[in-house]
């Protein structure tokens, strides 16, 4: 198939001979320390240079994101909105549920009384038992910032260590890694998506995948209960990247059947016995997951990201080669145009290869192509570019009719909701292992060469050329290091001080900003609480009316009031028509807050219009409290009985 079973754990040294390196009639292995008898030799250091690889990631991390990936809870990772807000919100609710008899896939805690299913969003279950022990000990902000730090250091160290499975040389397999952890993907969606950039569990199914179709030397059972394990774990942290993992998987399969066919019958028993292990413990550990996800409380009925939303975000022809203003070597001038691609979303335009990789990655496949391993990975980032293209073909952010592959995904149901555009992480997850082959490939190439020359110049050129190739890859990627700073949580003193304790646990909030889309400030104050009580409203796909997709779950009696707070929020009347503030509202305020047993009301100074809001709730409460920073009225059902009705 790829590289046969019975070679070594590097590659095709013989080219497409089918004798293995040491064979009777095949070369004799180089000298390099690459080959079979340079195996003993490299062992040695790789424990070492495992350590080096990960020291140096570790490093790269620290230059990239400086302390901020550290901060202390009160600060956070590029924003305090938004997406940032949400996940450290999901981030929290696991270390919460775990400690309290709670379940890790839904949850009341938001949107009360519906609640949401933490399957239908992206919710990363997975980290936040990851990050459980931080979350308790120092608050989930401190979690989402470290796990920021983490995703490429350990997505890197990750690849590099998959990619010695096909490149010995040490440099090649790290300039490997350096490329998956540190791509222009993981650059954009460290702006606020840690479900995404938190990888390391691709290059090990890689690893597995290339175990149980190609070289089939272990227990097929072990391979296939590891596959069944990896799978489970990936769709905790990201179902959406676990189903893209799964259609690029048939067709790398389907290529692969094509070019082994004569291998084929011999492989399906091994294959069959690895898939049967898979799909028993991949699914006793999915199976409450995959409940949640098509049947669980609170289910969306269809696709939980509106079909319409992801048209906003195209993959677009240029985007490989058009820079943007992350890139730290790009002119201005010339990011403009990569600048609007996508719509002008940079977090999701990781599309960005630069066009010495790509010059890079053609000339070796060329000058290496018996080497199939090789071909087949550039082969296989090229499927995922297509795929991420989307669609249509767009090409410098205009979308043509021209159909692409993408427009069958979107009609089939459990993957027609993925955003095509971040098929980008799959094609730099092979495009890292194809430039670790490639320069793996021309380290050797030139070292048996100057097999003949003294050895410090053979070591010398075979090691000076590809180094030069790497650095003039990752040039054009070198991430401009001002896109990633820290900002103040703001978070109102009241909700980190001892004063939150007069909100009863459990108890519901009404909580101004209303918690949606770009006001969720609520959120972060209630993660930051410790989860002390529920609140009304949230940043989630919940069924609407008809049971689809919505942020406004069917039937809420709270509609007016989402309509006042919103509009206080972004000024004028911005959704619908405010209630007058007459007699009739303050009752029907303080009969909606007896209805849902709403204990505490608490108004945060942000928004256009903040003292609108307390206006209503003064006129149907009576008046507030003053306290850390928030205006707040406690003890609401007593507030309630005090007030007497409209005459």
């Amino acid at each position: 198939m790829i590289d046969m079973p019975v070679r070594a754990a590097g590659s095709l040294r013989t080219g497409g001979t089918g004798r293995a390196a040491g064979a009777p009639g095949a070369p004799a292995p180089p000298e390099d320390g690459t080959g079979p008898a340079g195996c003993r030799r490299a062992g040695r250091w790789s424990l070492a240079g495992a350590a080096a690889a990960l020291a140096l990631y570790a490093l790269g991390a620290w230059a990239l994101y400086g302390f901020s990936s550290w901060a202390p809870a009160g600060r956070i990772d590029v924003c305090s909105c938004s997406d940032q807000i949400q996940e450290v919100w999901f981030l929290a609710w696991p270390a919460y549920a775990l400690s309290h008899g709670q379940s890790i896939l839904a949850s009341t805690w938001m949107n009360w009384p519906h609640g949401f299913n933490m399957m239908e969003n992206t919710s990363m279950p997975a980290l936040g038992v990851l990050g459980a022990p931080v979350s308790l000990l120092a608050g989930p902000v401190a979690t989402y910032n470290l796990l920021l730090h983490l995703g490429p250091t350990l997505s890197a160290f990750a690849m590099f260590l998959v990619a010695r499975r096909w490149a010995r040389w040490w440099p090649a397999a790290f300039a490997g890694g350096l490329a998956f952890g540190f791509s222009t993907f993981m650059i954009g969606q460290s702006q606020g998506h840690a479900f995404l950039t938190f990888a390391p569990l691709l290059p090990v199914l890689l690893w597995l995948l290339d175990e149980a179709l190609v070289r089939r030397r272990r227990s097929p059972l072990a391979i296939g209960a590891a596959i069944g394990a990896v799978t489970a774990v990936e769709l905790l942290i990201s179902s959406e990247v676990l189903a893209m993992v799964g259609i690029v998987a048939v067709v790398g399969v389907a290529v692969l059947a094509v070019a082994a066919r004569s291998e084929v019958r011999a492989a399906l028993p091994y294959v069959a016995r690895v898939g049967a292990a898979a799909l028993v413990v991949g699914g006793v550990l999915a199976a409450v997951p995959i409940w949640y996800l098509v049947a669980g409380p609170q289910h969306i009925a269809g696709p939980p990201h509106p079909l319409q939303d992801l048209k906003g975000v195209p993959g677009d022809l240029l985007g490989a080669v058009a820079p943007t203003s992350f890139s730290r070597l790009t002119p201005a001038s010339w990011a403009r145009l990569g600048d609007r691609l996508t719509s002008g979303d940079l977090t999701e335009n990781g599309e960005y290869l630069g066009i010495p990789l790509i010059v890079a990655l053609t000339g070796l496949a060329v000058a290496f192509r018996r080497r199939r391993a090789l071909l087949y990975f550039v082969a296989m980032a090229a499927v995922s570019w297509v795929l991420s293209l989307g669609a249509h073909l767009t090409v410098a952010g205009r979308t043509t009719h021209i159909p692409l592959p993408g427009l069958l995904l979107t009609r089939i149901p459990l993957v027609q909701d993925i955003e095509l555009v971040r098929f980008t992480l799959l094609e730099w997850l092979f495009a890292a292992v194809a430039l670790a082959v490639g320069l793996d490939e021309l380290h050797r190439a030139l070292a048996g060469r100057l097999a003949a020359s003294p050895r410090w110049r053979a070591a010398t050129v075979a090691g000076v050329l590809p180094v030069v190739v790497a650095v003039a890859v990752a040039l054009p990627l070198l991430p401009r290091t001002s896109m990633f700073r820290t900002v103040p949580t703001a978070v109102p003193a009241f909700f980190t001080s001892p004063a939150v304790r007069a909100i009863p646990p459990g108890s519901v909030v009404l909580d101004y900003p209303y918690p949606e889309d770009g006001a969720v400030q609520g959120l972060l104050g209630q993660a930051v609480a410790g989860m002390r009580y529920k609140v009304i409203g949230g940043y989630a796909f919940v069924p609407g009316k008809d049971g689809s997709s919505s942020w406004l779950p069917a039937g809420s009696i709270f509609q007016p009031l989402w309509q006042l707070f919103v509009a206080s929020f972004h000024g004028g009347a911005a959704v619908g028509t405010i209630p007058p503030l007459d007699p009739a509202t303050t009752s029907w305020i303080r009969d909606v807050l007896g209805k849902e047993h709403v204990s505490t009301v608490i108004v945060e100074p942000v928004g256009a219009d903040p003292h609108r809001v307390v206006r209503y709730l003064t006129a149907a409460l009576g008046p507030p409290q003053s306290i850390g920073g928030v205006t707040a009225w406690f003890d609401v059902p007593r507030l309630v009985a005090l007030r007497p009705p409209p005459a």
